[in-house]
């Protein structure tokens, strides 16, 4: 059985696949970054979008932390765009970015309150190329979770997500301060 990739699902393929190779043997540049600002400069890439689609989306304060600045922008780019995505078109849609304390750790968070999804599938979600069975209008190849993932793996961390139909997704990721 084969598989035919159209024209626009296969130029967001590759770009994915470029994004992924920028990540890849070059060295990360680790410093200790105040991640407000992190999160704040990944998040301004989606502010026209969010209010063009009637999401909120909010900055809280965020303990600084000792990461990839560059990556770490990615890795919210990533969590915010999807965020939005999943969120758009409910009533008082919302995106938070913050944290919490857990076990002595900061814990960062990207918590919306879009459609959800079955957490039993929360780990297949990092899997590259897999899509949750939801409605076939949202884009994407299936990449960006992955990479997030490998990007916080990369930091010695971890990341995990929260979720329940209908009632928003969290996203939460925790950093080791790299290698």
């Amino acid at each position: 059985m084969s598989v035919a990739i159209t024209r626009p699902v296969a130029g967001v393929l590759i770009e994915e696949l470029r994004r992924f190779s920028r990540f890849g043997p070059a060295g990360m540049n680790f410093g200790i970054f105040d991640m407000t600002s992190v999160a704040a400069a990944a998040t301004r890439e989606h502010l026209e979008q969010a209010r063009a689609l009637e999401v909120a989306l909010i900055v809280w304060p965020l303990p600084s932390s000792r990461c990839d600045a560059r990556l770490l922008q990615h890795v919210y780019g990533n969590l915010v765009s999807n965020a939005i995505k999943f969120t758009c078109g409910r009533p008082g849609a919302r995106v938070d970015i913050c944290s919490h304390f857990q076990n002595g750790q900061s814990v960062y968070d990207v918590i919306d309150n879009g459609i959800g999804f079955d957490v039993r599938n929360a780990n297949k979600v990092f899997g590259g190329f897999w899509h949750l069975n939801i409605e076939s209008h949202f884009e994407g190849v299936g990449l960006g979770l992955a990479l997030v993932q490998w990007i916080i793996h990369r930091h010695d961390g971890c990341v995990w997500a929260d979720s329940e139909p209908g009632r928003g997704a969290a996203f939460h990721f925790t950093l080791g301060g790299g290698r």
